[in-house]
């Protein structure tokens, strides 16, 4: 062998062995499905009410490639990225340029851990931050995700303490001059801080977070836009791991800019702040979980009421700002199995939904639906949240005028879906 094959070699061994010890990390998540209605493809509504079994139409996906890049002294360095798709899963090709795909980056981020030596994570770039979510439903009531800075898991007596700055611009986005058709965003930094972990009885443990969304505006935009109000958002969790498996009740109150988010399904994030609800204010309550009842049945359920009060909701399609006086919302989700065997179990899912709204001088309205969705699934074992998962499903689905027009012209007041999903993450 002569000596260029020899380095070459050398070269390529080392870079083995690295690669063993540094191993590369690839997770993700997926979901994917077919449906059809009865009056054409597969009708759905907002699952973080009703429930998502048997009433999503999309094909989405994480991707996550991240590497430890350095492990000494206790002390590591590594770095995380995601890309995410969305697509209405409607034929083979569905591309981004006609907007029947989405793609984006959705991490990208380096993290060094215990470089102070209190088991802390120091962090920066684009993240998902801490999620708190309701898996049955999608709901995401804790959730400020983006690019930012923080440190997280510090110790510190009996729990652990996170910070961090994370940029979350509004969606709505407004003129500098004041005009009411937006083509500029307002710049909002949220500043999270956590302490969790904090044992209060057997198995269980508290969480107390404060979410402050700053709204930043350029000098242009302060002299020419007059109600730009921040937000607030207090959360306390109770985490209890119980049957089995495990409940949690949170706690949440929101204020002025955020006030809104509470009776909306809003995470706390700036990008959901109302730049015009200062002085308003909301509260939620939210209690979700599953487990294990014995002789193969299992149950998973989210229950949310909320209210808000002298808020405004901005609709960046209209560009029409709505004053309330007041809004209230109620939903409840229960998700019963039973396990036929390893691999085989049987899904019924019920949910229902009640708002109640006054808009500044008008009077109350409200309004409701429900879904039920009975499905089959196949999973590689019997565990609640066993995946990949294959599920054959029927939904029946009401809520007054929401639905495709009938032959007449006429909003549906219900619809029927059968279909299939696929589920797995890794």
């Amino acid at each position: 062998m002569n000596n260029k094959k020899l380095k070459l070699a050398t070269i390529v061994a080392t870079s083995l062995a690295s690669f063993s010890v540094l191993s590369l990390d690839f997770h993700g998540y997926l979901r994917s499905g077919i449906g059809s209605s009865d009056n054409g493809d597969m009708q759905t509504m907002s699952k973080q009410r009703v429930g998502r079994l048997g009433n999503e139409m999309d094909t989405y996906a994480e991707m996550s490639l991240g590497e430890e890049v350095y492990n000494q002294d206790g002390k590591t360095f590594s770095f995380d990225t995601m890309m995410t798709m969305s697509s209405g899963q409607q034929r083979d090709w569905e591309a981004a340029s006609t907007n029947e795909a989405e793609f984006a980056l959705r991490q990208a981020n380096v993290k060094a851990k215990n470089l102070f030596g209190a088991n802390e994570t120091f962090w920066a770039g684009k993240r998902y931050y801490q999620i708190h979510d309701v898996h049955l439903t999608d709901f995401a009531y804790w959730d400020i995700s983006g690019a930012g800075v923080g440190v997280e898991q510090i110790d510190a007596g009996p729990g652990k303490l996170s910070l961090a700055i994370i940029r979350n611009d509004p969606v709505d986005e407004l003129d500098s001059d004041g005009d009411t058709m937006g083509d500029e965003h307002v710049n909002v930094n949220t500043f999270d801080i956590r302490y969790a972990g904090i044992p209060v009885w057997q198995d269980a443990t508290l969480e107390l977070g404060y979410n402050f969304a700053h709204v930043n505006p350029t000098d242009t935009q302060e002299a020419n836009l007059d109600d730009l109000s921040d937000g607030h958002m207090l959360t306390a969790q109770v985490v209890w791991n119980v049957m089995g498996g495990v409940n949690k009740t949170a706690v949440q109150y929101f204020q002025d800019g955020l006030s809104g988010q509470a009776v909306n399904y809003g995470n706390g994030s700036g990008s959901g702040l109302e730049m015009t609800s200062g002085g308003g204010n909301g509260f939620r309550l939210l209690n979700h979980g599953a487990i294990t009842l014995g002789n193969g049945f299992e149950i998973g359920h989210q229950i949310v009421y909320a209210k808000a009060n002298n808020y405004s909701e901005f609709d960046n399609d209209t560009r029409e700002t709505t004053d309330f006086d007041e809004k209230q919302s109620f939903s409840v989700v229960v998700r019963p199995s039973y396990r036929w065997n390893q691999h085989m179990k049987t899904y019924l899912e019920v949910g229902y939904f009640k708002d109640s709204w006054t808009e500044k001088g008008s009077p109350s309205e409200s309004g409701d639906g429900s879904k039920i969705t009975l499905a089959q699934a196949w999973s590689p074992s019997s565990d609640w949240w066993a995946r990949p998962e294959i599920r054959i499903f029927a939904s029946y689905l009401q809520q007054d005028d929401v639905f495709r027009e009938n032959a007449n012209g006429d909003p549906q007041d219900d619809t029927w879906t059968i279909g299939a999903q696929a589920e797995v993450w890794w």
